[in-house]
């Protein structure tokens, strides 16, 4: 809630939409509300419980409340015509999201909804650790998030000052060509500083590239740890054996899958890490062209090697 206060740093500093910052503000105000009593409850009921028979009563009735209230909030966010994504849809009219929303949106409606089916069933517990592991990985994919603006918002600021310094430059040398030809100015050239909004197009195609794989390794290796324990489809990676050279030794399917990955993270590094040394060091560096060039080759070279 307070990242997301007006002109606060999700709106003023990570660029995100004020109209989806007021729609999740607004059904914020009443999940916290709801939310921690009932979850006060169950928490009190399953600590320190007197009467057995309330974490059958109590407790179950009190998890299926916050189901309710979790179902009513992401139908209320993430609504297609006036949810956090309802300006992105009608700009992209006919795009992926646009085609998909009935499925992607129900879908998500529909988690709270089979977990509270579960626990009716009498699968409690199992909805319970399901619902924590889905606590977590909604924590972790707005810290990928936040991170995500405020990397962007570093670079958009260091690309600027880069502008700023070669605007003063080229302004400086006109002025000089004019005093040699002895031709006075019109009036005292300023370079305008007012601060531009956040244009994540203003970044070079390959350090976006970059990060967005960086990206998508963080969120597949975080929902690997985070999910890893819960879902045996995960583990049973690790008993195929694809090779054995001793008993002491094996090569598993996940092994292999976390090889594929490596190996594309760097092919991607090795393209795209360039314009991310270009705009974060080495535009800093007393360096000639061809030495940064030289520089780019041998650190694209490394990458591969390692």
């Amino acid at each position: 809630r307070e990242l997301l206060r007006p002109k606060g740093l999700a709106e003023a500093h990570l660029g995100w939409s004020p109209g989806a910052l007021k729609v999740v503000r607004r059904n914020l105000g009443w999940l916290l509300l709801v939310g921690m009593v009932i979850t006060f409850v169950i928490a009190f009921v399953e600590q320190w419980q007197v009467v057995a028979d309330w974490k059958d009563s109590v407790s179950r009735l009190a998890f299926l409340a916050v189901l309710v209230a979790f179902a009513v909030f992401i139908a209320q966010v993430l609504r297609p015509g006036s949810g956090i994504f309802a300006g992105q849809i009608a700009r992209h009219r006919g795009g992926t999201a646009d085609r998909y929303r009935a499925i992607w949106y129900w879908g998500l409606v529909a988690i709270p909804v089979v977990l509270a089916g579960f626990t009716i069933a009498g699968y409690y517990y199992t909805s319970l650790q399901l619902m924590a592991q889905i606590y977590r990985t909604a924590w972790f994919v707005l810290a990928l998030l936040v991170i995500r603006g405020l990397i962007l918002r570093w670079l958009f600021l260091t690309h600027r000052r880069l502008a700023i310094a070669q605007a003063r430059k080229r302004l400086a040398e006109k002025q000089a060509e004019q005093a040699r030809d002895g031709v006075q100015p019109p009036g005292e050239a300023t370079v305008e500083e007012a601060e531009p909004e956040l244009d994540i197009a203003a970044l070079s195609q390959q350090t976006q590239h970059l990060f967005r794989a960086a990206l998508w390794l963080a969120l597949v290796i975080g929902l690997y740890l985070i999910w890893v324990d819960i879902l045996p489809a995960l583990k049973y990676l690790r008993s195929i054996v694809l090779y054995s050279p001793d008993p002491h030794m094996a090569i598993t399917l996940a092994d292999l899958a976390l090889a594929v990955v490596t190996a594309i993270m760097t092919v991607s590094a090795g393209k795209n890490v360039p314009a991310f040394l270009e705009i974060t060091i080495l535009s800093h560096l007393p360096l000639k062209s061809g030495e940064r060039y030289a520089v780019v080759t041998v650190v694209r070279y490394a990458i591969l090697a390692v």
